[in-house]
């Protein structure tokens, strides 16, 4: 459970990356924590790594755990899968054997083929590509799978009877894309539709959304799926609506942080995505998750802030039974299950993938909300 009634208390958390202090003191409990904090789509990871900061000023504020204090390591993995791979190795070698991360999946998988066969444990946020589903393995999760996502869009899809559907996607973050397309059609062809275009781009620079964009228009679908990061598809929408204003895009909750409702305008409007997390949600915890982390911040909390802070509030189930090994982790966050969030209770599964319930969400009026 995370600390409840805690006062918080803004301060200036000081994280020292230089190698000769890395060393990990009988008082120190030292994670790693490799995000995307940089380039055209690192809203997500800065959200994820905001609150895996909150939740760390709050258990040490609170001194639970005595004398002992969690200190973060953060690395930018710039959305570069060599670079993923360098730093979690170094995380390895540097005696960091905990690490949260990455914020996609194609990060994490990087990363993890580096370090398989190692003492470690990762955590991600939200890497929820299937490619790491029922695995025996040490990465555990605290997003839900593609699957329950993919499916649930394509429900939504098929029962608004749009039959031409048009799926697009980044080539970056392949892993991620493919699971999701895959588990969307095999879903839509239960109802009897298939996609009538799936294509990847590789959105390196502008002219591959001009091709995205003028490629939807040459087929004049029913619908849209477009698995773009926010900064991504805020152009797509943008340049888009101004040649059809009608067609419905639908996209992966990868896409639904700050930066679409904030940079979007009125081309983002109706964008609908799945969300595990009720946006509507009243519950105290929420509310004050919200407060506090804007006030941290100076910036709204997305669903990726919430996992980040739920990153570190799972190791902390195992950090107060004085748990601290990869191996007395894994096993303690199996055997334990059940886990508050300010999103709501969510289940880790014996594999390590995290359930969580599924909500329809759009953009409404520059607000995520509940899709009626």
């Amino acid at each position: 459970m995370f600390l409840s009634g805690i006062k918080f208390i803004t301060f200036s958390a000081v994280f020292i990356f230089s190698a000769f202090m890395l060393s990990c003191s009988n008082n120190s409990i030292n994670i790693g924590v490799s995000s995307t904090l940089s380039g055209k789509n690192s809203d997500l990871g800065i959200h994820c790594k905001n609150g895996i900061i909150l939740a760390t000023e709050e258990i040490n504020q609170s001194g639970v755990l005595g004398k002992r204090k969690i200190r973060l390591f953060i690395s930018d993995d710039k959305n570069s899968a060599e670079e993923a791979a360098a730093i979690d190795s170094d995380f390895i070698e540097q005696g960091k054997n905990l690490i949260i991360g990455h914020s996609t999946s194609e990060m994490s998988k990087a990363g993890l083929s580096l370090i398989n066969g190692k003492d470690f444990l990762m955590i991600s946020p939200s890497s929820s590509s299937d490619h790491f589903t029922d695995r025996d393995d040490n990465f555990l999760r605290v997003c839900s799978t593609t699957k329950s996502e993919a499916i649930a869009v394509a429900d939504k899809i098929s029962s608004s009877n749009l039959r031409k559907i048009v799926i697009i996607y980044d080539s970056l973050n392949r892993t991620y894309c493919e699971s999701y397309i895959g588990f969307f059609t095999e879903y839509a062809n239960s109802k009897n539709i298939s996609p009538f275009l799936v294509k990847e781009y590789a959105l390196t620079d502008n002219q591959a959304i001009e091709n995205a964009v003028n490629d939807i228009i040459k087929t004049n679908p029913d619908t849209v799926l477009a698995l773009f990061s926010a900064h991504d598809l805020t152009r797509f929408a943008q340049k888009i609506r101004i040649k059809n204003n009608r067609i419905p895009i639908f996209t992966g909750g990868w896409a639904m942080t700050s930066y679409l409702t904030s940079n979007g305008g009125k081309a983002v409007e109706g964008i609908k995505a799945v969300l595990f997390y009720d946006t509507e949600n009243k519950h105290q915890s929420l509310l004050n998750f919200r407060k506090k982390y804007a006030e941290r911040f100076g910036t709204e909390a997305t669903f990726s802030s919430i996992y980040g802070y739920d990153c570190v509030y799972l190791l902390f189930q195992s950090f107060r039974k004085n748990y601290f090994t990869p191996e007395e982790i894994k096993r303690n966050t199996i055997e334990t299950r059940r886990f508050d969030s300010p999103a709501g209770e969510y289940l880790i599964n014996r594999y390590g993938d995290a359930q969580r319930s599924a909500n329809l969400v759009e953009i409404k009026n520059g607000q995520i909300i509940k899709s009626k």
